[in-house]
């Protein structure tokens, strides 16, 4: 039977060996720098396969450094002529950054459609309208003017517009709600 080891002994032992991966990775960091300072990529090569290979499995797929450590090895690859392996891994690591900013883009504009409403029930209009404006330039430049998503915030934006000059209805309304209009209409076709 193995003998007992507290929490704190074993969030210890997990720490210590962090730190050693850490150190191992630093150290195949600098051996793979000196390698491509000396043009020596085959040797870069191999170190940054194993540099990403550590990265991967104790950082994942998605972590800056896996992807930096994958954007290196691309460049050993490159400079030896390796252009499909080399176009692989940008390839790879370029869809993982983009989904990582879609996912970041979307957290943001929800918080900020979030914050927007708090203004709104503060009667903070002005305030809200700005974020809503925003938030609205944003999804159209990320998604197209027609998308469900662009709809929504502009559907937003137009009620706040309306609750803060509900009492002069005047010419932003009728833009936005002509607006909405074709904007519906070219999602119908």
């Amino acid at each position: 039977m193995a003998p007992f080891i507290s929490t704190s002994e074993a969030q210890d032992r997990v720490e210590a060996a962090r730190g050693q991966q850490r150190l191992k990775l630093m150290e195949m960091d600098s051996k793979a720098s000196s390698f491509v300072n000396q043009g020596r990529w085959k040797e870069a090569e191999e170190v940054l396969r194993r540099s990403l290979t550590l990265r991967r499995n104790s950082l994942g797929p998605d972590h800056e450094e896996t992807l930096a450590s994958s954007n290196d090895l691309a460049g050993a690859l490159d400079r030896q002529g390796k252009y499909k392996e080399a176009e692989k891994e940008l390839t790879e690591t370029l869809d993982t950054r983009n989904n990582l900013l879609q996912g970041a883009l979307r957290n943001t504009l929800d918080a900020m459609g979030n914050l927007a409403t708090l203004l709104q029930h503060d009667n903070r209009y002005e305030e809200a309208e700005v974020l809503r404006r925003q938030a609205l330039e944003l999804t159209q430049e990320w998604l197209g003017k027609t998308h469900a998503d662009t709809l929504r915030r502009l559907a937003d934006l137009l009620e706040v517009v309306l609750h803060e000059r509900k009492s002069e209805p005047g010419d932003l309304q009728q833009e936005l709600m002509k607006e909405w209009t074709e904007r519906r209409s070219a999602e119908g076709n």
